[in-house]
């Protein structure tokens, strides 16, 4: 059984303090915390450890939000899946800065929209349509959502 945060604790609370967070609901009531880089928990990244808790418990996100500080994005409730990555990249002739980003997404009706957020400032840089079918470990789907898992 794989692990995911359902309970606040240290290691949470600091990432909530230094950090940008998401917070998902699953469909049996259950918190879940991005809890990524956890001392001695596999995989690292929570997103990818809660899709892994899904499949094994029949379950789905039906609610998200995006965190840092107090500026809370709220995701939005009952999709039919959603989408969590993170992405980093800087300018060839630039400061030589990292730019971090969340990119965040909702699945419906075969529609997979995406928002790259700026982290920390939690801005919009620009919003796109990805495809679902490619998505991979990103995507957390309702059961039987993707052809491929109807096709099972």
């Amino acid at each position: 059984m794989v692990f995911v945060c359902s309970e606040p604790d240290l290691f949470t609370a600091q990432a909530f303090e230094w950090g940008t967070v998401w917070v998902a609901t699953l469909s049996n009531g259950q918190t879940i915390y991005q809890d990524d880089e956890r001392e001695g928990v596999e995989p690292e990244s929570a997103w990818e450890r809660l899709g892994i808790y899904c499949k094994e418990n029949s379950l789905h996100v039906v609610d998200m939000y995006v965190q840092n500080g107090t500026n809370v994005i709220q995701i939005g409730k009952d999709y039919e899946g959603y989408y969590f990555c993170k992405g980093a990249g800087g300018f060839l002739h630039g400061d030589g800065r990292t730019y971090h980003s969340y990119i965040v997404g909702t699945l419906e009706n075969g529609l997979l929209q995406a928002v790259h957020y700026n982290v920390p400032e939690m801005t919009v840089n620009f919003t796109e349509t990805r495809d679902p079918q490619s998505a991979g470990i990103c995507l957390i789907t309702k059961p039987g959502v993707l052809n491929d898992e109807k096709k099972k």
